[in-house]
């Protein structure tokens, strides 16, 4: 394998290109695009998360990309409270209304609630 490339950085204007540059770019963009640090550490094979962590660069447009998905996700979240809360808001008026039919029928019928 060295023989082949000594021949080949000899041919090449990239005499000091290697496999590990390969790897090195194929970590790095798996950065660049969003794989979390312990992703990489796992494809990797690193044993410690600080080594994982040089091929996850905090662009200044990175950091902005990851305040608009916290925003994004916020929304949603309250967008899901709301939901949650006209749903229980619902279910409490509905029980409110059944628990008053009931007595009004039980009142028709000559019946009377025990003290």
């Amino acid at each position: 394998m060295r023989q082949t490339r000594k021949a080949t950085s000899r041919k090449t204007p990239i005499a000091s290109f290697g496999l590990y540059d390969c790897r090195h770019t194929f970590l790095t963009r798996l950065g660049e695009a969003n794989t979390d640090p312990f992703s990489i550490q796992r494809i990797a094979g690193h044993s410690s998360i600080v080594v994982s962590q040089k091929y996850v660069h905090p662009t200044p447009e990175r950091l902005e990309a990851a305040f608009a998905r916290l925003e994004s996700y916020n929304e949603m979240k309250a967008a899901e409270m709301k939901a949650k809360q006209q749903t229980k808001e619902a279910h409490t008026a509905v029980n409110k209304r059944r628990r008053v039919h009931k007595s009004g029928h039980s009142q028709k019928a000559g019946l009377t609630a025990r003290p």
